[in-house]
C-alpha cells in the first residue's frame, strides 16, 4: 500500500462508525448520565449485555448483521438491537423477584460498519403505554431534546414504499432527506408532523389546479382501469342462448331475459380500492349504493347483493380493522337502499412479503325489470339527444382517479353516502324509465364526468358536445357521488319528474357529430375512441 493511501486510513473511519471528541464526547456523556439519572429515578435498573448473540434474526433482517463464529463453529453476531437479548436474559435468567424494569444504554452495530447509541428501557410484564410515554417525554424535555413522539404502524412505511416506489431502508435508518426529496406534499407535511391537530391538514386533501383539463383528460384516459377491456372478454361467449339483451363493455349494468315470462334481470359489480384504503367503511358502502344505481340505471329495480370480500392478513389488527369496517359499512347500505345481502364470501390473507393488498370487497347487485323490453341503454343511440346531469357536484377528489394519476396521491377525506339522495336518484330514473321518457342513463363514476361521457360517446361511435359551469375548472373529473347522466326524450315532463324527487338536474348539453366536446376539451372522437378502444390490447401485448 502506498503512502498516500496509507495517510488516508489514518484520518478516517468507516462509514456509520461514530467517533466523539471534545464537545461531542462531552455532551454525549451528559446524555447518559441525565437518562440514567431519571430512569433510575423511576425505578429502572440497568443492564450491560454482552455485545456478541445468538438471536439476532428475531429483531433484524440476516443481511443487517456482523456475523462471526466462535470457537465451537455456533454462528453468533455483534449486537445490533438491546432489546431481544434484554427480554431474554431476563426472562431466562432472572429470579421471578427480581427487577422487572430494565434500562441500556449502549452501541449496537448493523452491516457493514453502521454504529448506533441505543438508550433504551424495557417494562418487563406491564402495559402501562401512559407511563412509558411519559418517561420518554421526561427524557425530551431534561435533555432539551425538541423531538416528536409518534407511535406507529408498520405497515405505514410499508404502504407509502408500495405507493411511491421506495425501499424500505429510507424508513429503517430514518433517512428523511430522501423522504422530502420525493416532493409529495403530503408525504412532506406528513414527515414533519408535529401534533395530531395537523393530522386534519392533511387528511382534507387539497388537489392542485395546476393541470390544464386537456392533459388531465388524456392522462386519464389512458389509464388502464379506465380503458376498454374488449381485449380480454372479446375472447369469450357472452351470450346466455338467446337471453342476453346488454352484451359486455356497453357501460353499466349487463341485462338478461327471463326466459317464459316478460321480465328481465340486470346486475353490475362495483368495486373502489382506493375508496377503501382511504376509509374502508364509507368506501364499502359505496361499493353497495355505486352497484345498485348501475341497476337502476338499466331502469331495473334493485333488490339484492352479493359480495367477495378480500383482505389482507387478519393477524394484522389494522387489516382486521379494515375488515370489521368494510362489514359495518356493507350492513348500513343494504339497510338503507333495501339491497340485502343474500351470498357472498370471504378471501382473506391476501398479502406479499407483509404488506397487503388495498381493503377490496366486490359487491354484485341484481335488480328485476318488469318489462326486458324497457331495458334502459348506458350509450348514446341517436344524434341531437338532450343530455342531463344529475345529482350534486361538489369538487370531491378524495380517492379519486385524478389525484392517483396526476398527483400519485391516494388520500383524502371521503363523504359520508347520503342514502335518501342516492335512492331518489334510482327511483327518479326507474320511474322516468317507465313512462318512457328516457332514452339512455349512465351512472357517473372514476375520472367524473369527463371520463363517463367520453366512454359513452367511444362505445357508441356518436359525439358529444356539452358545456358544465362548475366552480372550478377540474371539477369535470372530480367523482362526487350519487350522479348520472341521462338523455331525455320529453325534457319539461322530466323536469317536473325531477322536481317530484327533489333531484337536482342540469342539461349540459346534447349527443351527436364526430367530436368529443365538454368545455375546453375539444377533440376528434376518432382519436379519443382510438385509445380507448384499443390501447389496452397493446399494454397487454407489451408485457407479454
Amino acid at each position: 500500500m502506498n503512502e498516500n493511501a496509507l495517510s488516508i486510513y489514518e484520518h478516517e473511519i468507516p462509514v456509520g462508525s461514530k467517533l466523539y471528541f471534545a464537545k461531542s464526547a462531552k455532551l454525549k456523556r451528559k446524555i447518559e448520565q441525565k437518562a440514567s439519572e431519571i430512569l433510575e429515578d423511576e425505578g429502572f435498573s440497568e443492564i450491560v449485555t454482552p455485545f456478541f448473540s445468538y438471536h439476532q434474526h428475531l429483531s433484524v433482517d440476516a443481511t443487517n448483521l456482523l456475523r462471526f463464529s466462535d470457537s465451537l463453529n455456533h454462528e453468533i453476531s455483534l449486537r445490533a438491537d438491546s432489546t431481544v437479548d434484554t427480554v431474554r436474559i431476563v426472562l431466562r435468567r432472572l429470579k421471578a423477584n427480581e427487577p422487572k424494569r430494565w434500562f441500556y444504554i449502549q452501541p449496537v452495530f448493523r452491516y457493514p460498519s453502521q454504529e448506533i447509541y441505543q438508550i433504551g428501557a424495557e417494562l418487563i410484564g406491564e402495559n402501562d403505554i401512559l407511563k412509558s410515554i411519559n418517561i420518554v417525554a421526561k427524557l425530551f424535555s431534561e435533555l432539551e431534546i425538541g423531538a416528536c413522539l409518534q407511535l406507529s404502524n408498520m405497515q405505514i412505511p410499508r404502504i407509502i414504499c408500495e405507493i411511491l416506489n421506495l425501499e424500505i431502508e429510507i424508513f429503517e435508518n430514518s433517512w428523511l432527506e430522501k423522504i422530502l426529496a420525493q416532493n409529495v406534499p403530503w408525504l412532506s407535511k406528513l414527515a414533519l408532523l408535529k401534533d395530531a391537530s395537523e393530522l386534519d391538514e392533511i387528511v382534507n386533501l387539497k388537489i392542485p389546479n395546476n393541470v390544464d383539463n386537456k392533459t388531465a383528460f388524456f392522462k386519464l384516459l389512458k389509464e388502464p382501469e379506465v380503458l376498454n377491456k374488449s381485449f380480454i372478454y372479446d375472447q369469450y361467449d357472452a351470450n346466455i342462448q338467446t337471453n342476453t339483451i346488454k352484451q359486455p363493455g356497453h357501460l353499466g349494468a349487463a341485462s338478461i331475459r327471463v326466459k317464459g315470462t316478460k321480465k328481465a334481470v340486470s346486475m353490475a359489480a362495483q368495486c373502489d380500492p382506493r375508496a377503501n384504503f382511504v376509509d374502508p367503511k364509507i368506501g364499502a358502502a359505496r361499493a353497495v349504493a355505486a352497484a345498485g344505481r348501475k341497476v337502476a340505471m338499466s331502469g331495473a329495480v334493485p333488490l339484492a347483493i352479493t359480495d367477495c370480500l378480500n383482505y389482507g392478513n387478519p393477524q394484522n389488527p389494522e387489516v382486521m380493522w379494515q375488515f370489521k369496517e368494510g362489514c359495518e359499512g356493507i350492513k348500513e347500505a343494504c339497510r338503507e337502499l333495501n339491497t340485502p345481502v343474500v351470498s357472498g364470501n370471504v378471501s382473506l390473507y391476501n398479502d406479499t412479503d407483509g404488506v397487503s393488498v388495498y381493503p377490496t370487497p366486490a359487491i354484485v347487485t341484481v335488480g328485476l325489470n318488469e318489462d326486458a323490453n324497457l331495458n334502459l341503454k348506458s350509450t348514446f343511440l341517436s344524434e341531437g339527444r338532450a343530455i342531463y346531469l344529475l345529482g350534486e357536484t361538489s369538487g370531491e377528489f378524495a380517492a379519486s382517479l385524478y389525484a392517483k394519476a396526476l398527483f400519485n396521491v391516494v388520500g383524502g377525506k371521503l363523504k359520508e353516502v347520503d342514502y335518501k339522495a342516492e335512492r331518489a336518484l334510482w327511483d327518479l330514473v326507474i320511474e322516468a324509465n317507465k313512462e318512457q321518457i328516457l332514452e339512455f342513463a349512465n351512472s357517473v363514476g372514476v375520472g367524473g364526468l369527463a371520463i363517463t361521457l367520453e366512454k359513452m360517446a367511444s362505445i357508441s361511435n356518436i359525439g358529444v358536445k356539452c358545456e358544465v359551469k362548475f366552480k372550478e375548472p377540474n371539477f369535470i373529473f372530480d367523482e362526487s357521488f350519487s350522479r348520472a347522466v341521462v338523455g331525455v326524450k320529453d325534457e319539461a315532463k322530466f323536469e317536473a319528474l325531477a322536481t317530484k324527487f327533489g333531484v337536482k338536474f342540469e342539461k349540459i348539453g346534447v349527443s351527436g357529430g364526430k367530436r368529443f366536446k365538454l368545455n375546453e376539451i375539444d377533440e376528434s372522437l376518432e382519436d379519443v375512441r382510438e385509445i380507448y378502444l384499443n390501447e389496452f390490447a397493446k399494454i397487454v401485448k407489451k408485457e407479454d
